[in-house]
Parts: structure tokens; sequence; C-alpha cells
């Protein structure tokens, strides 16, 4: 490597002018990349080597890489302060350009932008931000996340919690709840078994379905039991359905979390309700008479190979 100077004396504490390198520049190890690889904006927006740009924007240039395809960089443009503003206008970005094919073509992978939301006058300079990416196979830029000019955030997609126990924390609204973090939400199937005893025991054939939806720590539950067929069970013992798609929460006092059912040729007295009591993984059926108590409807209520019952409860998880 060389250097000219053009003017000025070396010395121990020389005045430099102008300095040209030939060669490669290496400062604290890291070297410098040539300036015809150093790639800027123009005016119309479009990358060329070594351009003055003018007009309004000021660019600072951070592209970097050799003159070969699958180099990436960035570059940053501000609007100029003196420049009028009016709204839809962008006043400031930084863009992340892939796929440099050495003849100054880049494509437009990620950007952040701002834009005045109002024209600007003195005291008046409304702004919004928006970041955008490209989907695979496309090369078109889409708005993901927009911060508008009222705080108000927009997001396109999915907003995605990637860690286990957080979510949206609603804890800024007043309440004197222990939580007001809303970190769950799910939907899915569930497999209903009729058995005659809380776990284990005896099963009954038919056609079983079930859904759920959890929001929360809340999970309302919806099964459908058809042709219900009790061969071998104990039908002296209550109607069990088990394998809730979660247990019920143990909580402080006797806690029991009622729905509603419809039924054919089950044999009842009063109204009968599927419930799910706290600390528990079934749910029951209650049949309660007008001025009396509630009792555990038996299997033995069940018209073997053709009752029919429909439940929706929601308990606690």
């Amino acid at each position: 490597m060389s250097i000219k100077q053009q003017g000025g004396v070396f010395g121990r504490n020389p005045t430099f002018n102008d300095v040209e390198v030939e060669g490669n520049l290496t400062v604290d190890g890291e070297q410098i990349p040539a300036a015809s690889n150093i790639a800027k904006l123009d005016t119309a927006n479009t990358f060329t080597e070594r351009q003055t740009v003018s007009g309004t924007y000021s660019i600072d240039s951070v592209w970097t890489g050799a003159s070969s395809a699958g180099v990436g960089g960035a570059f940053r443009a501000v609007q100029d302060d003196g420049a009028a503003m009016a709204s839809g206008d962008r006043i400031g970005y930084l863009i992340w350009g892939g796929a440099y094919d050495g003849a100054n073509n880049i494509g437009y992978n990620a950007a952040i932008s701002g834009y005045a939301s109002e024209n600007w006058t003195a005291g008046a300079r409304g702004t919004e931000v928006i970041i955008q990416t490209t989907d695979n196979g496309t090369t078109a830029r889409n708005n993901r996340l927009v911060v508008r000019n009222t705080g108000n955030v927009e997001i396109s997609r999915n907003l995605v919690i990637s860690t286990s126990g957080y979510g949206i924390d609603f804890s800024a609204t007043a309440g004197t709840g222990t939580s007001e973090l809303l970190d769950d939400y799910e939907e899915g199937t569930w497999t209903p078994v009729v058995a005659d005893a809380s776990s284990g025991g005896n099963t009954a054939s038919g056609t079983f379905y079930g859904h759920y939806t959890k929001v929360g720590n809340l999970v309302t539950i919806t099964g459908s039991l058809r042709d219900i067929n009790t061969s071998g069970m104990t039908t002296g013992n209550p109607i069990y359905v088990q394998g809730l798609p979660y247990t019920c929460s143990s909580l402080t006092g006797t806690v029991i979390f009622t729905g509603s059912v419809q039924a054919t040729t089950l044999s009842f007295s009063g109204f009968v309700s599927g419930s799910v009591a706290d600390g528990t993984s079934y749910l029951r059926f209650f049949d309660t008479s007008s001025g009396g108590g509630f009792s555990t409807v038996p299997l033995s209520a069940i018209t073997s190979g053709t009752t029919d019952i429909y439940f929706t409860t929601t308990y606690q998880a």
C-alpha cells in the first residue's frame, strides 16, 4: 500500500490535506472497503456506486461488501429539517437490502420508516412509524407493525408470545384482582370417556365428541355423548365423564362449576346439570328437584344403547 499526500509535510506532527490510498487500508485490524464497493442512494431512491446525493434527503450510507451476488447491507436517509412536510411524506427510513448483483440492483428486503401524519407547521409535527418485511418467495415489502400518531399500535399478522407465562398485561387498569395478565388462548378437541368411577373403572361405548376453548384460566367445554352403551358397568354408580382437557383448579372453599344439559331417554325427577368440582378432572351430572336437594345421576338412568346427552360447562383451570 502507498499513501500519496496532496500538499502538506510528513513529520512528527504532520499537517495533511487530501490523502489518496492505493490498495487496501486496514485500521485496527479491520479493512476498510474500497470506494468502488460502497453504494449510496440517488434521488430516484436506487442504489448507484459513488453517486453524489442531492435534493431533500441526506444519506448516511453503511452499505458494504464486494461487487458480487449475495451481499447485503443497510442505509439510512433523513429528511432535511427545512423541507415542507405534508401528511404521508416519508421523513426518514432505515432499509436493509440484499442480493446485490454487481450492477447496482439492490432488493429492498426490510425497512423501518417514519412518516408525517399531518402537514407540518409551527408546533405541528405529527408522525407515524411503520416496520415492513418481505414474505418468503416475494419481493414486495408489507406493513407488519404501525405505530400511529395516537400511540395505537396496529399489527397485520399474529402477535406471538414466544415465552410461556407472558401475555397481555392489563395491570394499568383499575381492579383488585390477583392478576391482570392474559397469558393463554387455545381451541381444541377432547375425548369424553363415560365411566363408573372418577378415574379408571368400567367405561361405556358410543359416539362421543368434545370441544373446548380456553381463555386465560377459563375453560369452556362442550360434550356430545350419543347412543351410550353401559354394558358391563356398575349401573348403581354415578355417571362420570373423564378426559377433561384441563384439571379444575383447587380453590378456597367448595366450588362447583355448573353448566347446561340436554338429554334424551334419560330418567330424572327435577332438572339435570353437568358439574365440575374444583380440584377434579371429571364431570358429573346432577339431578336437582324443586324445593329439595340435588344428587348425582346414576348410570341406571341411562337407557343403554339409546340415551344421548349433550352438555356445556365453563370452569377454572
